[in-house]
């Protein structure tokens, strides 16, 4: 096949739509006036194909001296050629799309400026250096569907609008790294595992996040310090490195940057004002949440999803109703189903005892405990549940059994004294003596190993009798009950 060799004038003229000149003096032209694409037909696009080779560096930039715009206005379709040294892009207005299906980049691939209002698609060609974003505006989707990126792809600026979707591509690092530009969308969907390392840096704004597939054993993905108003993992398996660091909920980030096309008058959906955090049918094998406030967002929800190998370090998941559940409806309401919401802290209280977290481990074991006394029909089940939780709060508080013991028994022992009939009971008999007598005798009735009839002088009646064996029974629990809350502080 006949080479065309352009000068890096000459194939930004082309990617214009205009009669351009090779190095020998022959007139090429790559406006194609009708391309079938995915199906779909397209009028006036510039295809680059295989046959172009540019040996300068390629810059796309506007004469800013002047004042005078560099306007791309037809669709550019690069499936081909081989660029020897770097191509930027530091300007430009590209009112089509631009998409990359071929080509040999031997040097970086930057783009620090421009405004695209088409999408730009990434699916194919061979990236043997960087490919850095530092700027531009970017109104529409920024797809990478494919090519072979054989060094880092780094993201430090940059206006995406729109989506910013990876469904694809030989990645080996992805970094993002935008404190000063907004990423409103960005969703990874790729068909395989992740098997390469991505890094989200501190300070990066995003609206969005989106996770599904999930990582391979060779995959590792770092998020540090990002704010986010929505993060969704949907679909995800974990089976390599995902550590999730001081992540917290933000309210959504409109972008106000004057640009044609972009539509500022459409009024952003209610439920992106909600600041979300969704684990949705998903297997979190070995994540790190190290310093996420989740007090920051206002929805949690885990549906569907195993999270008893997870660890949380230095904050937790809430056990407010209002603020975790297991479902979120169509209108974004949160919703707690019972069965559901038990499993879920069951699963949260593993991964605690796992840890060693001995504070978080009690509070949703009695969180799993209360959702399993309301999910129950069964009065056998949900009787000693609701004693359980009377007694010591789900063995969280220990000396709650003890005030029972305290005050039930006062209740019980003149209760005992009334059914002897041979015991002074009652304001009108109220004296030291009184009150000497009843306290010495009270205390003889809450100790567990004594006789029936431990007042002298009386005999004794079946009701005393009764009241008496019910006492007993009572303590007995209730001493059972605070012995095994008390020990679980203790145990290792």
């Amino acid at each position: 096949m006949h080479s065309i060799h352009l000068s890096a004038e000459n194939f930004i003229k082309a990617l214009q739509g205009k009669v351009v000149l090779d190095e020998n003096g022959k007139q090429h032209k790559f406006l194609y006036k009708r391309l079938l694409l995915d199906k779909t037909e397209y009028g006036n696009v510039v295809v680059i194909d295989q046959r172009v080779i540019v040996s300068e560096e390629v810059i796309i930039k506007e004469d800013k001296l002047f004042g005078k715009k560099l306007i791309f206005q037809h669709p550019i379709l690069i499936q081909g050629g081989e660029f020897q040294q770097r191509f930027s892009i530091k300007g430009g207005e590209f009112q089509q799309w631009f998409f990359i299906l071929g080509g040999e980049f031997q040097d970086s691939f930057r783009i620090s400026g421009g405004e695209f209002q088409g999408w730009f698609r990434i699916d194919g060609g061979e990236f043997q250096d960087s490919f850095l974003i530092s700027g531009g505006d970017f109104q529409s989707l920024f797809l990478i569907s494919g090519g072979d990126f054989q060094s880092s792809f780094r993201i430090s600026g940059g206006d995406f609008q729109s989506l910013f979707l990876i469904s694809g591509g030989d990645l080996k690092t992805l970094e993002l790294l935008n404190k000063d530009s907004i990423i409103n969308q960005l969703v990874f969907d790729n068909k395989e595992l992740l098997t390469c390392k991505i890094i989200i840096q501190a300070g990066s704004k995003i609206n969005q996040i989106i996770f599904r597939v999930g990582i391979a054993s060779s995959g590792v993905v770092y998020i540090n310090s990002v704010a986010v108003q929505q993060f969704i993992f949907e679909d995800f398996a974990n089976e390599g490195v995902l550590e999730i660091t001081q992540v917290q909920g933000m309210s959504y980030i409109k972008n106000t940057l004057p640009a044609p096309f972009r539509d500022l008058e459409r009024p952003t959906p209610v439920h992106l004002f909600k600041k979300q955090l969704l684990l949705l049918r998903s297997n979190f094998d070995n994540v790190v949440f190290k310093g996420v406030d989740f007090t920051s967002f206002d929805q949690i929800v885990i549906e569907d999803s195993k999270v008893n190998a997870i660890s949380t370090v230095r904050s937790h998941f809430p056990i407010a109703e209002n603020r975790l559940g297991n479902l979120l409806t169509e209108d974004q309401q949160l919703k707690q189903d019972a069965n559901e919401m038990s499993e879920v802290y069951h699963q949260l209280y593993l991964a605690m005892q796992k840890q060693g977290n001995r504070k978080w481990e009690l509070d949703y074991y009695a969180e799993y405990l209360s959702w399993e006394q309301k999910s129950t029909k069964k009065w056998g089940d949900k009787f000693p549940l609701a004693l359980h939780y009377w007694s010591t709060n789900y063995g969280r508080r220990w000396y709650q059994a003890l005030w029972w013991v305290m005050g039930l028994g006062i209740i019980l022992y003149f209760g005992y004294c009334w059914s002897l009939g041979g015991v002074e009971v009652g304001v009108r008999y109220l004296s030291w003596k009184s009150f000497w007598f009843h306290l010495n005798h009270y205390f003889q009735f809450l100790f567990p190993i004594r006789k029936f009839g431990f007042i002298e002088y009386t005999h004794l009646t079946p009701l005393a009798t009764l009241l008496d064996i019910l006492w007993r029974i009572a303590q007995g629990y209730l001493i059972y009950q605070m012995i095994a809350a008390f020990r679980r502080f203790g145990r290792k």
